[in-house]
């Protein structure tokens, strides 16, 4: 199914809150999207309004200078710092989403721990709090369930437990070695989940053409001055 339609991570909306007879507007951006679920990272917590079952309207910018207004209502926050708002999934976006959560290009690297000798190294190719897709240095079976360690950052990782839900040959590679994998997140949280989303929305904010967020790009120009 094509997913050009729906807003990606990071897409700069306008949370609308009912104040009085009025509207009042809040900057957002997406941080996922789920089949019933839009959840959003705001700048400030607002407190009570936007507690569970608050009407708000959600307004959505296009390129051409349009704009999309939906009307929804919260569901509940995630997260500790209450910046994360769950909103039930607005009727703007058709053909709906038969993901169960949305996905961030992101080319960072990532370490998977099978348990038969060394990790294994690989390459996201996107990331969501739901899992990941990778191209890896080797090939893991389907069902298999690892550690895996997600260097989204020089020196901060995301480590949980994941599942191997497809494997495929990489076809940009002549050796046959490489491999295409597909995770899925096992026993996450929906504090870490939270955690992630927030993330996430930082990092692929700043990308280059290949996907390559910031704090990687820092690393590679430190690498060379240092050389």
């Amino acid at each position: 199914m094509d997913y050009a339609n729906e807003p990606a991570i990071t897409t700069r909306v306008m949370l609308e809150t009912r104040a009085g007879e009025s509207w009042e507007s809040h900057p957002a951006r997406i941080a996922n999207l789920t089949r019933h679920e839009l959840w959003i990272r705001i700048d400030e917590s607002l407190g009570e309004l936007v507690y569970p079952e608050r009407p708000v309207r959600l307004v959505l910018n296009h390129g051409d200078g349009g704009t999309q207004t939906a009307e929804t209502m919260v569901l509940w926050h995630i997260g500790m710092d209450g910046l994360m708002v769950v909103l039930m999934r607005p009727d703007l976006w058709d053909p709906p989403s038969k993901r169960a959560h949305s996905r961030a290009r992101l080319a960072v690297p990532v370490s998977l721990y099978p348990g038969e000798g060394a990790p294994i190294s690989g390459r996201t190719t996107n990331v969501g709090v739901g899992g990941f897709f990778c191209i890896s240095d080797g090939p893991v079976d389907p069902g298999k369930q690892m550690p895996v360690s997600i260097l989204l950052a020089p020196d901060q990782s995301f480590d949980c437990e994941a599942e191997v839900v497809r494997v495929e040959a990489d076809p940009d590679d002549p050796s046959g070695r490489q491999a295409l994998l597909a995770f899925r997140f096992l026993g996450l949280t929906r504090d870490e989940q939270a955690a992630l989303s927030t993330k996430l929305v930082a990092l692929t904010d700043d990308v280059d053409d290949e996907y390559v967020p910031l704090p990687w790009r820092n690393r590679s120009r430190k690498g060379k001055l240092d050389a």
